[in-house]
């Protein structure tokens, strides 16, 4: 299995904001002496950037360069494009708070609306 193959797998019986992720297939996970899965070993979404797909689209103004700039801080990757999917880059509704926050910060006011 791939991991495009799991997200689209999880696509079909979950709506986008639920099963969108980052996927890093592990052949185990890194475990403590404990026993524990090792969190602090664990790959981080920058794992998957080979998997993200399509040619990098970087921002076209001065306020997409503000957005991919927050985004990118907050997603904790080196740069985001504009037509990148932020669920799928790992974010989630709470990450997405801070990023309107973030944003404010630096002039812009926009808020996150949609139904699911």
């Amino acid at each position: 299995m791939t991991a495009a193959g799991l997200r689209e797998g999880v696509g079909k019986k979950l709506p986008e904001i639920h099963g969108a992720m980052v996927v890093v297939l592990l052949e185990e996970l890194p475990l403590t002496a404990n026993g524990k899965v090792d969190r602090g070993k664990l790959p981080g979404p920058e794992e998957a950037l080979g998997e993200r797909g399509g040619e990098y689209v970087g921002p076209r103004d001065a306020t997409e360069a503000i957005l991919a700039e927050v985004w990118a801080d907050a997603l904790g990757l080196e740069r985001v494009g504009m037509e990148e999917n932020f669920f799928a880059l790992g974010g989630d509704s709470i990450l997405s708070v801070r990023i309107i926050g973030r944003a404010r910060e630096r002039g812009l006011e926009f808020s996150v609306t949609g139904s699911i």
